[in-house]
């Protein structure tokens, strides 16, 4: 019994160890390894694989059948002709090769199936660079201590990396590899710091490719074109934008306080909301314009600081309510600094004084009664550390708010930024109570009407 399960388990260890070496055997060769100026001859090798003989009346139906079991290479067929060679060694004619994954097997059954000539054969090919996949190239030209490089953003024909410092020795082969791998990719860049400035937009440096960064980008069949150079754009996102649109009916108010080229406002407004949208820099407020009428939607676009959006245009919405139930959203995504801005709320519409009338224009009257049926929620973008990100967002929404955080309020998780940054979203309502601060209250003024 021991002699048997030994024999067993050596055969196990042999079919693995087998099938270690054919998957092996399909990587790029060693010899590229630390390579930093790219060399695509450096890539070719010649390799045996298993391959499945089958009559040509059959190939279709058995590659279908076994999609997942044939070999799987960029840029090579799986179904080959019979070579000469080949046929004349086994005498058959109107047959193929169907060249199969490393360890894969044919019971008798689906080799009589398909009438499959005898048992698998080793074929040979020749790789080379074209047949390797962009993971599979830095993956063999990396050291083995370097990780992958296996995430880049796209952003229309751009292919945006961020590159650690151990990468930098081999930026220029990285982009030459994307731009000979990726069919959309003309220029790729290389981003050299944060977002650190009030236009939210980088220093970035070309890798690879034509300095051509007016682009589009198709987001759930809406088209947004702008040039990357001069605003903010960011594609993962997406998710983000359709879930804050589908959340929000087709019938609201919407005020976007930084809404860049228009991620969030464009599909608001095609699907009904009135959008009021703003955004400080004068490149991003000229592509909203833009990308408005290049997808026929009517959007009000202001190009103003946010803190004197909402003070002016917000609080002169207000003015104009009736007794109907209303809905209003605020969208605020700016995350860095979006949550100091929610102080704006607070009293936004204390009463003035009536010397103000005349240099104020928001200084009128507002009918509570109509402020009664409208319902303000507010959706504010903000970065949080992972670790109790929940109580550090609490205590920085009280910090800037001067309240605590309303009951109605919800945190939900936008993604994950860094290993310890997340992005977040918080909505909450801001009811009558917030908005309206009477400071004049011990002077018992009309119970319908204040004046501000």
């Amino acid at each position: 019994m021991l002699i048997r399960r030994h024999s067993f388990l050596s055969k196990v260890r042999k079919f693995f160890f087998k099938m270690d070496e054919e998957v092996y055997s399909l990587r790029p060769p060693l010899a590229v390894r630390g390579m930093t100026v790219l060399d695509r001859e450096a890539f070719k090798k010649t390799v045996f694989v298993k391959a499945a003989v089958v009559p040509k009346n059959k190939l279709q139906p058995f590659l279908k059948q076994f999609k997942k079991r044939r070999l799987q290479r960029f840029n090579l067929k799986a179904a080959v002709g019979v070579e000469s060679n080949v046929t004349e060694k086994l005498g058959l004619k109107d047959h193929g090769l169907v060249l199969l994954e490393p360890g894969t097997t044919l019971s008798k059954d689906e080799r009589d199936q398909f009438n499959v000539h005898g048992d698998l054969i080793e074929h040979k090919i020749n790789l080379s660079y074209e047949n390797f996949k962009p993971s599979e190239v830095f993956g063999a030209v990396f050291p083995c201590d370097l990780p992958n490089l296996s995430a880049f953003t796209q952003i229309g024909h751009i292919v945006h990396v961020n590159l650690k410092e151990q990468y930098i020795p081999y930026k220029t082969l990285i982009a030459q590899v994307l731009l000979d791998k990726l069919t959309f990719a003309k220029t790729v860049i290389h981003k050299h710091n944060t977002i650190d400035n009030e236009f939210r937009t980088f220093e970035f440096e070309l890798l690879g490719g034509v300095p051509e960064y007016v682009t589009k980008v198709i987001e759930y069949q809406i088209a947004y074109e702008f040039d990357f150079s001069k605003v903010f754009w960011n594609s993962r996102l997406s998710t983000e934008h359709r879930r804050l649109a589908e959340m929000i009916s087709n019938d609201c108010i919407v005020f976007d306080v930084f809404a860049g080229v228009g991620p969030f406002a464009i599909p608001l407004a095609k699907k009904g909301c009135t959008v009021y949208a703003n955004d400080l820099n004068p490149e991003s407020f000229k592509w909203l314009e833009h990308n408005a009428k290049l997808n026929k939607t009517k959007l009000n676009c202001f190009n103003m600081d946010g803190r004197d959006f909402l003070k002016q245009e917000l609080k002169k919405f207000f003015l104009l309510l009736s007794g109907n139930e209303t809905e209003v959203h605020v969208v605020m995504n700016l995350p860095e600094i979006a949550i100091e801005f929610l102080d704006v709320f607070n009293n936004l519409l204390q009463p003035t004084s009536s010397s103000d009338s005349d240099t104020d224009p928001t200084s009128h009257i507002i009918d509570t009664d109509a402020l009664e049926n409208c319902a303000l929620h507010v959706h504010c973008y903000t970065f949080t550390p992972l670790t109790d990100a929940k109580d550090l967002i609490a205590t920085r929404f009280e910090n800037h708010f001067g309240q605590p955080m309303p009951k109605n309020c919800s945190v939900h998780q936008v993604r994950s930024v860094a290993p310890y940054k997340r992005m977040f979203c918080i909505s909450f309502l801001a009811n009558k109570d917030i908005l309206l601060f009477d400071h004049t209250a011990s002077m018992e003024p009309d119970k319908k009407r204040i004046k501000l």
